[in-house]
C-alpha cells in the first residue's frame, strides 16, 4: 500500500498518519507524538478503538524491520512496541509501512 505521509512537521505527520491508518484498518484511531520537538526523530504511538488485527500487527512488524525468528507466536503478534491496542514506532518506521 503506497501512501505518502506528510513529514513537513509533527502536526502534519500526525494527521496524515491518522488518516492513513484509519483508512487501512477501517476504524477510528488516535495518534500521539512523543517529544514532538525532536521531530522527525521521535516516537509516534497509534491507538485503535477496536484493537489491531494480527494481520495488521504482522505487517507492521515486518515493515519496522524486525526479524520473525524473534516472535514467540506468529498467530498473536505481541512484540515490544507492537501490541493489540497500540503500536509505537519512529517516523521512518511508519514511512516504511506505507512505502
Amino acid at each position: 500500500m503506497k501512501k505518502e505521509l506528510n513529514t513537513e512537521n509533527a502536526r502534519a505527520f500526525n494527521q496524515s498518519l491518522k488518516n492513513a491508518i484509519s483508512e487501512m484498518t477501517n476504524q477510528k484511531v488516535k495518534v500521539s507524538i512523543i517529544n514532538s520537538y525532536k521531530f522527525p526523530d521521535c516516537y509516534v504511538q497509534v491507538y485503535a478503538d477496536k484493537g489491531f488485527s494480527n494481520e495488521h500487527r504482522m505487517m507492521v512488524f515486518d515493515a519496522f524491520g524486525n526479524k520473525r525468528e524473534n516472535l514467540r507466536n506468529v498467530n498473536d503478534v505481541s512484540y515490544g512496541n507492537i501490541q493489540t491496542t497500540h503500536i509505537s514506532g519512529k517516523v521512518h518506521q511508519w514511512q516504511n509501512l506505507f512505502n
